[in-house]
C-alpha cells in the first residue's frame, strides 16, 4: 500500500467521470467491433486525446512513439499549450505538428532529452517510460510509494527506477499487470494499451474525502442560513477542483510565499490569481476540463484558498477558511451565497508540511 506521508493525496487523485456508452461502429478500419481496447480508443478519440493517422486507420497494436506519448497525455491532464516557434531539440522540426507538444512538456518538467541533447521523438516508449510521463504530467510528485503486500510485481523491484511510479499508478487503479505477475516495464507499449491506461486514468473513481464532506457540510449550512438553496455536489466538478488543488499543493509546497512574490514579480500569484502551474487561467483551464468532462455550465465562478494548520487540526482550520471566506467583502462569499446549484470540492490536506489547498467551483 501506499504510505499517507501526504494525508489523503490517494483519495484525492483516484476520481473520474461517468463512462460514455460505446460507438456501435468502429470509428477506425483497423479497430474492429469487439475489439479488446475498442471502447478506450473510441473515447479518447471522441476527445481528440488520442487520433489516428489519417487513413481511416488506427494502428493499435504499433509502439507508442515518445512524440506521441506526450501529446496523448498533455490531451488527458487539460495542460495549456504553449506558444513556440523553435525548437529546443536538433531532431525536432520546427515545422513538426508536435513541436508544441514537445516544448511545453519539457518546459513543465514531464519530459526530458537524452545527454546528446537529442529528443528522439520517433523512440518507442516502454511501459513503465509511459507510466512515470503519465503520473508527472498529471501530478508532478508521488512520494512515499510502498509495493503492495498482495499484488506487487515480480519485475518491478525497490531499486528500480521506475519503482514509485509503477506502484503509485496500479496503487491509484491505472493499470495492471500480467497474468504471470509481471508488468514488463520495459516492453515497448502499444497504442490500444496506453489507450487503456489513460482511460482508467480519467474514469478511476473514488468517494470525497472527509474534509471535502465537512467543508460540504459547512456550504450548505450557509445556503441555508440566508434563505439559499442547497448545493448539490457533483463528481465531476470535484474531479476539476482536485486537480486544480492538486496542482497547486504539487507546485508550490514548501514554498516561501512572501519570496516567490519577490523573486516573480511579473507571474501571477496562483493562490490569488487562480492560475495553474502551466500559467493557464481559470478559464482557459475549466473550459478544457469542462469539455474533457462533458461538464454543460452557463455561468461558472471559483473559490481558493491556502492555508497551514499549526495550530490546530486540518478539519477546524478548513473551518475557519469557510468562516474567512463567508466573512469577506468579495467575490469568496458572492460565489458561496450565488445563484449556482452545483459545486465541487477539491481539498488537499498534507502532513509535512502542514497545509491546506482548497478549491470550490461553482456552476450554474
Amino acid at each position: 500500500m501506499m504510505k499517507s506521508k501526504y494525508l489523503i493525496l490517494v483519495s484525492i487523485i483516484c476520481i473520474g467521470f461517468v463512462v460514455v456508452p460505446i460507438p456501435q461502429v468502429s470509428a477506425f478500419d483497423d479497430v474492429a467491433d469487439g475489439y479488446w481496447a475498442q471502447e478506450y480508443i473510441e473515447f479518447l478519440s471522441s476527445k481528440k486525446i488520442i487520433s489516428g493517422y489519417g487513413d481511416d486507420n488506427f494502428g493499435p497494436e504499433d509502439k507508442l512513439t515518445r512524440a506521441q506519448a506526450v501529446k496523448i497525455l498533455l490531451g488527458a491532464t487539460a495542460r495549456k499549450l504553449q506558444d513556440v516557434d523553435t525548437a529546443s531539440f536538433p531532431d525536432v522540426e520546427e515545422d513538426s505538428s508536435l513541436l508544441a507538444y514537445i516544448e511545453t512538456a519539457f518546459n513543465l518538467g514531464v519530459v526530458s532529452g537524452y545527454e546528446d541533447g537529442s529528443f528522439k521523438p520517433e523512440r518507442p516508449v516502454t511501459r513503465a517510460e509511459f507510466t512515470k510521463i503519465l503520473l508527472t504530467a498529471a501530478y508532478k510528485t508521488i512520494d512515499d510509494i510502498t509495493a503492495p503486500a498482495e499484488g506487487a510485481f515480480s519485475d518491478v523491484k525497490e531499486d528500480d527506477w521506475f519503482y514509485k511510479y509503477v506502484y503509485s499508478a496500479k496503487e491509484l487503479g491505472y493499470l495492471g499487470g500480467y497474468e504471470d505477475g509481471t508488468f514488463k516495464p520495459d516492453q515497448n507499449i502499444t497504442r490500444a494499451e496506453a489507450s487503456k491506461i489513460v482511460y482508467q486514468f480519467l474514469h478511476e473513481f473514488s468517494a470525497n474525502n472527509p474534509y471535502e464532506t465537512v467543508l460540504f457540510t459547512l456550504l450548505n449550512q450557509s445556503r441555508v442560513e440566508n434563505t439559499k438553496t442547497e448545493f448539490v455536489i457533483s463528481d465531476k466538478l470535484s474531479e476539476i477542483a482536485r486537480r486544480h488543488s492538486l496542482d497547486l499543493y504539487n507546485t508550490y509546497k514548501y514554498t516561501d510565499k512572501e519570496k516567490y512574490q519577490d523573486d516573480h514579480p511579473n507571474v501571477p500569484v496562483p493562490w490569488t490569481s487562480h492560475r495553474g502551474s502551466d500559467t493557464s487561467t481559470f478559464e482557459e483551464r475549466f473550459s478544457k476540463m469542462a469539455e474533457l468532462y462533458e461538464v454543460p455550465y452557463e455561468i461558472v465562478s471559483e473559490n481558493i484558498g491556502f492555508s497551514s494548520y499549526n495550530i490546530s487540526d486540518a478539519a477546524d482550520q478548513i473551518a475557519r477558511i469557510h468562516e474567512a471566506m463567508m466573512a469577506s467583502s468579495g467575490s469568496h462569499a458572492q460565489n458561496i451565497l450565488g445563484d449556482y446549484s452545483q459545486i465541487g470540492l477539491g481539498i488537499v490536506v498534507s502532513t509535512d508540511p502542514k497545509e491546506i489547498y482548497l478549491t470550490e467551483v461553482f456552476v450554474r
